[in-house]
């Protein structure tokens, strides 16, 4: 998987959400909705019903699977059933010399679920380190951590948040 196959899977994930909506907008899941509504008013309030579209893509090699995507309605405690959209967001790393974007939750190297990297530096899975043989590559100078700073080669701290790029997990585009 390269940048270009994840950007095409947007395009895809975007015509999914729009073609959910219409779906929904035109009443073809009522029937659903009122059986998730219905269901939810005889269960106790800490339970929530989702209906969920999920785009993914598999790799038998490493025997791994990645959400890009997931749109759908979910119905919590006795609320009316609202829509959901959404995916996470893309990074980009730098994996052993080699330039890998992929959704945030992921492990560029093995694609196990690794939430957190900056807190939680090592794979649960494949055990790489975040500052060994991942960095963040950064293109931007929006800070990685939050996304509404600023950080750079010459004042890596950010200007909203704690984050430092430290050129330890930083490799600059």
């Amino acid at each position: 998987m390269n940048q270009e196959n994840f950007q095409e899977l947007d395009t895809i994930a975007s015509v999914m959400s729009e073609k959910f909506q219409d779906l929904r907008e035109q009443g073809a899941l009522r029937e659903i909705e009122d059986g998730i509504t219905e269901l939810a008013q005889k269960l106790q309030e800490r339970y929530s019903i989702s209906l969920l579209l999920t785009l993914s893509i598999f790799d038998s090699e490493r025997e791994k699977e990645i959400k890009i995507h997931e749109t759908g309605i979910n119905c919590f405690g006795k609320d009316s059933p609202h829509s959901v959209d959404g995916g996470d967001s893309y990074e980009r790393f730098l994996v052993t010399g080699n330039i890998v974007e992929l959704p945030n939750g992921y492990c560029p190297s093995c694609w196990g679920e690794w939430d957190f990297k900056l807190f939680n530096p090592e794979c649960p899975h494949c055990k790489i380190k975040l500052g060994v043989e991942v960095k963040l590559l950064l293109d931007t100078n929006e800070c990685p951590h939050c996304c509404k700073g600023v950080v750079s080669m010459n004042n890596p701290q950010c200007t909203n948040c704690d984050f430092i790029a430290s050129p330890e997990i930083v490799s600059w585009g």
